[in-house]
């Protein structure tokens, strides 16, 4: 590897700085992905290497005893996203260091490798997250801690210009119950959560009325429950066993209007299914998007 940024790290760079802008990592291991669902529902885990950690959380790494967490893709063949991940976790089943690399490019650049290194304070609490490509830092992610329950963070990356600050708030049970942005000094959006009595979320509410509501409805069977989200360019679905674990994920973006009405088909469509050990830790998944190769993770730990 040469200390110049490849083409395929410039993009996950970029993508991660996009991504964990809105991450939560208020309890536990942090919970990153690309939209704001992905704060509180398992989506996307082909794109962001930390997706998992809803279900895979520190709890249950603690429960375990897991120090080390390694997750390949099937196929090293398939780019667009990561082919493995090496996380090493500490005695609070917090991520204190992970090994992300992606495949080459064909004819263009062999693979490369980035790391991440998490810092926590006394009370375990994540304060600052950095991401490197060889040695030279590109990402830095400081959490501040500004009330009991209320954390802003500052996330300060290469590729973008400008700082981007999100401040968050939770309740009583660690749930996000707002989330707050600012670019170039000024907001962006101010965003509220809601939650039903059975924990997951009920709706999310956004300042900005470009995106109005989002409400989540269910839909409950003796042995799984359904949520489901759709919005105006966006539909969601998570079904969960009796156990409460997410076995399915599925998403469909892009969706097409004539004349003011609504078609029920979209461009892109995403599934992601779940596999579970005996433990309750993560044994594979499975990523099937519209027009592209069937993405596999398989998940192996070390105590």
């Amino acid at each position: 590897m040469s200390g110049k940024l490849s083409r395929e790290n410039r993009y996950s760079i970029m993508l991660k700085a996009l991504i964990l802008i809105s991450s939560s990592l208020f309890f536990g291991l942090p919970i990153v992905a690309q939209f704001l669902v992905s704060n509180i529902l398992p989506v996307a885990m082909h794109g962001d290497p930390y997706a998992d950690t809803l279900l895979n959380t520190s709890a249950l790494m603690k429960r375990e005893g897991i120090k080390k967490v390694i997750a390949k893709q099937t196929s090293d063949k398939i780019t667009g996203t990561y082919n493995s991940k090496t996380a090493y976790l500490n005695e609070h089943g917090n991520i204190s260091a992970c090994t992300i690399c992606f495949p080459g490019l064909k004819r263009v650049s062999p693979g490369s490798c980035m790391g991440d290194t998490f810092l926590y304070n006394s009370r375990g609490l994540m304060i600052e997250m950095s991401s490197k490509d060889v040695k030279e830092p590109y990402l830095r992610i400081i959490a501040e801690y500004t009330g009991e329950r209320e954390v802003k963070y500052r996330t300060i990356a290469k590729t973008v210009p400008d700082t981007m600050i999100d401040y968050k708030f939770y309740n009583e049970k660690g749930q996000l119950v707002r989330l707050k942005q600012t670019r170039k000094g000024i907001e962006a959006d101010d965003m509220r959560l809601y939650y039903n009595a059975d924990g997951f979320v009920d709706s999310i509410n956004h300042r900005n009325p470009h995106w109005g509501t989002f409400l989540f409805t269910r839909k409950e069977s003796r042995k799984t429950k359904q949520i489901e989200m759709e919005n105006a360019n966006s539909k969601y679905e998570w079904i969960f066993n009796q156990s409460g674990q997410c076995i399915s994920t599925k998403m469909a973006w892009n969706k097409q209007h004539v004349r003011g009405q609504s078609r029920s088909s979209y461009k892109t469509e995403l599934e992601i299914k779940y596999f579970y050990n005996p433990d309750g830790t993560l044994a594979e998944v499975t990523n099937k998007t519209t027009g592209k190769p069937k993405v596999t993770f398989r998940y192996s730990y070390e105590k």
